[in-house]
């Protein structure tokens, strides 16, 4: 677990860093962060089986190459793979879908297809994966929202940050949802909503750096609301 609290710590670091539109300017970033998330629980499957059964062996050899791939940023070979050492991700899913490789497998498609351009894809396959762990299952959830962002669903995109947020329930990751939910509303113009998105950062992490800072987002969208 040293290792993921390490993980956990580096991901507040950058993540803070580029806190301000995180999701609404920062995509790119925002995937980075989450691939770190992501790539960690390779390591939690396998400690995690004393005695792996023969199909999640089989899963997480496959599960290699294609990670390797999208390490490299070679998205549609990590998806659909090589024909010669990798699989892809989606024939994972299909194959090993009831292991937990194959349950990560959906976790990487989505991102790819993120990255691709293919927003449709990408949920369906986010939405696939299954997780109660507190930093990857709203990570993972927070990149979902970032699709519905982009396909206009402002509103949805919004409340589902704010659900990550309560999942994560973790001054390193929660003010930073919670942020890119309050400017999500902004963006719809619902102000009040924003308003009560960002005082509620100021309450529950105030002494988080973007707790420590909030007030000027939340005098901001009250101008905006005209109070």
């Amino acid at each position: 677990m040293t290792n993921k609290n390490q993980e956990a710590e580096h991901i507040e670091s950058e993540s803070t860093t580029h806190a301000e539109g995180f999701i609404i300017k920062n995509i790119n970033k925002f995937l980075t962060a989450l691939l770190a998330i992501v790539v960690v629980v390779i390591a939690v499957i396998a400690y995690g089986h004393h005695i792996v059964e023969p199909k999640e062996a089989k899963a997480q050899e496959a599960l290699y190459p294609s990670q390797n791939y999208f390490m490299q940023q070679q998205f549609k070979l990590a998806l659909e793979g090589d024909s010669i050492s990798s699989i892809g991700f989606i024939a994972i899913t299909k194959k090993y879908g009831n292991t937990p490789a194959g349950n990560l497998a959906h976790a990487y498609a989505g991102l790819c297809y993120k990255k691709l351009g293919l927003n449709d894809k990408a949920i369906k396959e986010l939405e696939a994966f299954h997780a109660e762990d507190k930093q990857i299952a709203p990570a993972i959830l927070a990149a979902t929202a970032n699709c519905y962002a982009d396909a206009g669903q402002t509103e949805k995109a919004a409340g589902m940050l704010i659900d990550a947020a309560d999942r994560a329930n973790a001054v390193t990751l929660s003010p930073i949802y919670l942020l890119n939910a309050g400017q999500l509303y902004q963006a719809a113009k619902q102000y009040q909503k924003a308003i009560a998105t960002f005082e509620q950062i100021k309450k529950e992490y105030p002494n988080s750096q973007l707790g420590r800072g909030i007030e000027r987002y939340i005098e901001q969208a009250k101008a905006q609301a005209g109070v």
